[in-house]
Protein backbone atom coordinates (compact mmCIF):
# COMPACT_ATOMS: atom_id res chain seq x y z
CA UNK A 1 0.00 0.00 0.00
CA UNK A 2 1.16 3.44 -0.80
CA UNK A 3 -0.21 6.82 -0.82
CA UNK A 4 1.63 10.35 -2.92
CA UNK A 5 2.81 12.56 -0.82
CA UNK A 6 4.14 16.25 -1.58
CA UNK A 7 6.76 18.51 0.67
CA UNK A 8 6.53 22.48 -0.74
CA UNK A 9 8.86 23.99 1.96
CA UNK A 10 11.11 22.33 4.81
CA UNK A 11 8.72 23.42 7.81
CA UNK A 12 6.41 20.63 9.42
CA UNK A 13 2.88 20.11 7.68
CA UNK A 14 0.37 17.84 7.45
CA UNK A 15 2.51 15.99 5.23
CA UNK A 16 5.94 13.81 6.42
CA UNK A 17 8.67 15.89 7.29
CA UNK A 18 11.57 14.46 5.78
CA UNK A 19 15.42 14.36 7.42
CA UNK A 20 17.74 17.29 7.50
CA UNK A 21 20.01 16.81 4.23
CA UNK A 22 23.65 17.56 4.02
CA UNK A 23 25.01 19.28 0.61
CA UNK A 24 25.98 16.33 -1.44
CA UNK A 25 28.91 17.28 -3.83
CA UNK A 26 26.64 15.87 -7.09
CA UNK A 27 24.03 18.92 -6.28
CA UNK A 28 26.71 21.52 -6.48
CA UNK A 29 27.66 20.13 -10.09
CA UNK A 30 26.23 21.69 -14.08
CA UNK A 31 26.42 17.81 -14.03
CA UNK A 32 23.60 17.47 -11.67
CA UNK A 33 20.34 17.05 -13.67
CA UNK A 34 19.81 14.15 -16.36
CA UNK A 35 17.49 13.97 -19.35
CA UNK A 36 14.95 12.81 -16.48
CA UNK A 37 15.64 14.96 -14.09
CA UNK A 38 16.53 18.72 -15.42
CA UNK A 39 15.76 22.40 -15.39
CA UNK A 40 12.48 21.91 -16.38
CA UNK A 41 12.07 20.85 -12.29
CA UNK A 42 12.42 24.34 -11.92
CA UNK A 43 10.04 26.06 -14.42
CA UNK A 44 8.01 28.99 -12.86
CA UNK A 45 4.52 27.96 -12.40
CA UNK A 46 3.87 31.64 -10.41
CA UNK A 47 2.63 34.87 -12.10
CA UNK A 48 4.12 38.15 -10.90
CA UNK A 49 4.23 41.77 -11.76
CA UNK A 50 7.06 43.46 -13.55
CA UNK A 51 7.82 46.71 -12.81
CA UNK A 52 4.60 48.48 -13.87
CA UNK A 53 2.11 46.01 -12.05
CA UNK A 54 1.84 44.26 -15.44
CA UNK A 55 1.29 40.85 -15.89
CA UNK A 56 4.22 39.72 -18.12
CA UNK A 57 2.88 38.80 -21.63
CA UNK A 58 4.05 34.66 -20.92
CA UNK A 59 2.73 34.24 -18.03
CA UNK A 60 -0.90 36.42 -19.51
CA UNK A 61 -4.04 34.04 -21.03
CA UNK A 62 -2.80 35.49 -23.92
CA UNK A 63 -4.77 37.51 -26.47
CA UNK A 64 -6.47 37.21 -29.51
CA UNK A 65 -3.94 37.03 -32.84
CA UNK A 66 -3.46 40.01 -35.02
CA UNK A 67 -5.66 39.51 -38.18
CA UNK A 68 -4.00 40.78 -42.05
CA UNK A 69 -6.68 42.44 -44.67
CA UNK A 70 -6.81 39.24 -46.57
CA UNK A 71 -7.97 36.97 -43.83
CA UNK A 72 -4.27 35.89 -42.48
CA UNK A 73 -3.09 35.15 -39.25
CA UNK A 74 -0.17 36.38 -36.86
CA UNK A 75 1.37 36.71 -33.41
CA UNK A 76 -0.39 39.66 -31.68
CA UNK A 77 1.29 42.46 -32.84
CA UNK A 78 1.18 44.41 -29.32
CA UNK A 79 3.18 41.73 -27.79
CA UNK A 80 5.40 41.16 -30.77
CA UNK A 81 8.33 43.60 -29.11
CA UNK A 82 8.21 42.60 -25.74
CA UNK A 83 7.68 39.05 -26.88
CA UNK A 84 11.20 39.23 -28.75
CA UNK A 85 12.83 41.42 -26.49
CA UNK A 86 11.94 38.70 -23.39
CA UNK A 87 13.32 35.26 -25.78
CA UNK A 88 16.38 37.65 -27.04
CA UNK A 89 17.93 38.73 -23.58
CA UNK A 90 17.15 35.11 -22.21
CA UNK A 91 18.88 33.18 -24.45
CA UNK A 92 21.82 36.04 -24.81
CA UNK A 93 22.11 34.78 -21.21
CA UNK A 94 21.99 31.38 -21.66
CA UNK A 95 24.18 30.91 -24.36
CA UNK A 96 27.03 32.74 -22.66
CA UNK A 97 26.79 30.24 -20.02
CA UNK A 98 26.78 27.24 -21.92
CA UNK A 99 29.64 28.62 -24.29
CA UNK A 100 31.72 28.91 -20.98
CA UNK A 101 33.10 26.88 -18.11
CA UNK A 102 31.69 25.51 -15.81
CA UNK A 103 29.07 24.35 -18.22
CA UNK A 104 30.29 21.32 -19.81
CA UNK A 105 30.26 21.33 -23.48
CA UNK A 106 27.17 18.79 -25.12
CA UNK A 107 25.02 18.60 -22.07
CA UNK A 108 21.97 19.22 -22.69
CA UNK A 109 20.42 23.08 -22.56
CA UNK A 110 17.59 24.78 -23.95
CA UNK A 111 17.03 25.46 -27.69
CA UNK A 112 17.16 28.62 -29.21
CA UNK A 113 13.88 30.18 -30.23
CA UNK A 114 13.38 31.52 -33.99
CA UNK A 115 12.32 35.19 -33.28
CA UNK A 116 11.50 34.48 -37.00
CA UNK A 117 8.18 32.97 -36.55
CA UNK A 118 7.12 36.10 -34.48
CA UNK A 119 6.39 37.48 -38.31
CA UNK A 120 5.27 34.47 -39.63
CA UNK A 121 1.29 34.43 -40.75
CA UNK A 122 -0.58 31.27 -40.78
CA UNK A 123 -4.16 30.28 -42.59
CA UNK A 124 -5.95 29.80 -39.01
CA UNK A 125 -6.14 31.36 -35.64
CA UNK A 126 -5.11 27.93 -34.62
CA UNK A 127 -1.54 28.20 -36.09
CA UNK A 128 -1.20 31.85 -34.78
CA UNK A 129 -2.28 30.40 -31.07
CA UNK A 130 0.23 27.27 -31.28
CA UNK A 131 3.38 29.85 -32.15
CA UNK A 132 1.86 31.63 -29.12
CA UNK A 133 1.83 29.02 -26.69
CA UNK A 134 5.36 28.03 -27.95
CA UNK A 135 6.98 31.29 -27.82
CA UNK A 136 5.35 31.56 -24.04
CA UNK A 137 6.92 27.70 -23.40
CA UNK A 138 10.34 28.52 -24.53
CA UNK A 139 10.49 31.53 -22.40
CA UNK A 140 9.25 29.97 -18.89
CA UNK A 141 12.10 27.31 -19.79
CA UNK A 142 14.86 29.70 -20.34
CA UNK A 143 13.95 31.48 -16.86
CA UNK A 144 14.03 27.40 -15.22
CA UNK A 145 17.23 26.43 -16.27
CA UNK A 146 18.70 29.86 -15.64
CA UNK A 147 16.74 29.57 -11.94
CA UNK A 148 18.45 26.02 -11.36
CA UNK A 149 21.58 27.22 -12.79
CA UNK A 150 21.86 30.13 -10.79
CA UNK A 151 20.60 28.29 -7.41
CA UNK A 152 22.99 25.33 -7.87
CA UNK A 153 25.88 25.97 -9.29
CA UNK A 154 28.66 28.55 -7.60
CA UNK A 155 29.93 31.76 -9.29
CA UNK A 156 26.88 31.10 -11.82
CA UNK A 157 27.83 34.84 -13.20
CA UNK A 158 31.22 34.70 -13.65
CA UNK A 159 30.86 34.12 -17.55
CA UNK A 160 28.04 37.06 -17.99
CA UNK A 161 28.09 40.29 -18.53
CA UNK A 162 26.63 42.90 -16.06
CA UNK A 163 23.54 43.41 -17.31
CA UNK A 164 22.72 40.05 -17.48
CA UNK A 165 22.86 39.39 -13.61
CA UNK A 166 20.82 42.18 -13.20
CA UNK A 167 18.40 41.02 -15.37
CA UNK A 168 18.20 37.64 -14.38
CA UNK A 169 18.19 38.70 -10.73
CA UNK A 170 15.14 41.36 -11.45
CA UNK A 171 12.98 37.91 -12.19
CA UNK A 172 13.17 37.31 -8.11
CA UNK A 173 12.97 33.66 -9.17
CA UNK A 174 13.67 32.29 -6.09
CA UNK A 175 10.51 33.40 -4.13
CA UNK A 176 8.68 31.82 -7.05
CA UNK A 177 6.73 28.65 -7.20
CA UNK A 178 7.98 25.94 -9.54
CA UNK A 179 7.08 22.74 -10.98
CA UNK A 180 8.57 20.41 -9.14
CA UNK A 181 10.10 17.23 -9.30
CA UNK A 182 8.39 13.48 -9.08
CA UNK A 183 10.99 11.07 -7.11
CA UNK A 184 11.48 8.06 -6.16
CA UNK A 185 12.27 8.55 -2.08
CA UNK A 186 14.12 5.29 -1.42
CA UNK A 187 16.40 5.63 -4.17
CA UNK A 188 17.15 9.02 -4.23
CA UNK A 189 17.16 10.93 -1.12
CA UNK A 190 20.60 10.07 -0.57
CA UNK A 191 21.46 11.52 -4.42
CA UNK A 192 19.34 14.94 -4.16
CA UNK A 193 19.93 17.50 -2.12
CA UNK A 194 15.84 17.48 -0.82
CA UNK A 195 16.46 19.87 1.74
CA UNK A 196 17.78 22.92 -1.11
CA UNK A 197 14.94 22.14 -3.30
CA UNK A 198 12.72 22.96 -0.56
CA UNK A 199 14.18 26.02 0.52
CA UNK A 200 13.98 27.20 -2.91
CA UNK A 201 10.39 26.85 -3.32
CA UNK A 202 10.64 23.36 -5.46
CA UNK A 203 7.84 20.92 -4.55
CA UNK A 204 9.25 17.69 -4.04
CA UNK A 205 6.42 14.81 -4.99
CA UNK A 206 6.99 11.15 -3.90
CA UNK A 207 5.02 8.11 -3.22
CA UNK A 208 4.76 6.76 0.23
CA UNK A 209 5.38 3.15 1.19
CA UNK A 210 4.52 1.65 4.44
CA UNK A 211 7.53 -0.29 4.71
CA UNK A 212 9.13 2.94 4.48
CA UNK A 213 8.08 3.15 8.21
CA UNK A 214 11.52 0.96 8.67
CA UNK A 215 13.78 3.63 7.71
CA UNK A 216 14.54 5.77 10.46
CA UNK A 217 15.76 8.00 8.03
CA UNK A 218 12.11 8.53 6.56
CA UNK A 219 10.61 8.85 10.28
Amino acid sequence: MCCLGVVHTPVQSTHRTLPPFCVHRSSQQPTWYSDKYHWDTWNVVDTFPDKNDVIPWYFGEGSSPGVTDDGKFHFNPSLHAKAEESLWRLWLCIELITLNPPFISGTPHPMKFNYLLLSAVWDSERGAKSLADDAKGHVLEYLGFLNWWSSLVSAWDNSLQHWMVNYIESFRLCDLNKRGVFIDLHWQWRVLNIGHLLTENVPVYYFWQDDMDNYPCFT
